[in-house]
Parts: structure tokens; sequence; C-alpha cells
């Protein structure tokens, strides 16, 4: 049976969101560039918490 469910109430795995992060070393040893893959500017704040999450991030 396909899945009828709202977009917004499936995981943002579900939904095709995430975060990429790119293959180069950081230059100061600490922070990396990425690109948030989102529906909407909402779900770009909501990957990049749980981004500076999983990496433990210090600050902003």
């Amino acid at each position: 049976m396909p899945d009828c469910a709202h977009p917004a109430s499936r995981s943002p795995r579900d939904r095709g969101e995430g975060v990429v992060l790119y293959a180069d070393a950081p230059a100061d040893g600490r922070s990396w560039r990425y690109a948030a893959i989102a529906r909407s500017a909402a779900d770009v704040e909501e990957q990049e918490a749980a981004l500076v999450e999983a990496l433990a991030f210090e600050g902003e």
C-alpha cells in the first residue's frame, strides 16, 4: 500500500532531506563545509540543528 502520509509527517530521510559534508579537510581543523538539503527554510534550520548536535559544535 502506498504511503499516503503528509510529507511533513515523514522523517527527513524519507523526504529526501539531509546534510552533505564535503570530503575536503577543514582548513582550520574544526569547521566543515556542508550543504543542507530541505524543502523549506525551517527544514534547513532543523537539518543544521541536527548537524550541530551530531558533531557537537561549540557555539554557532
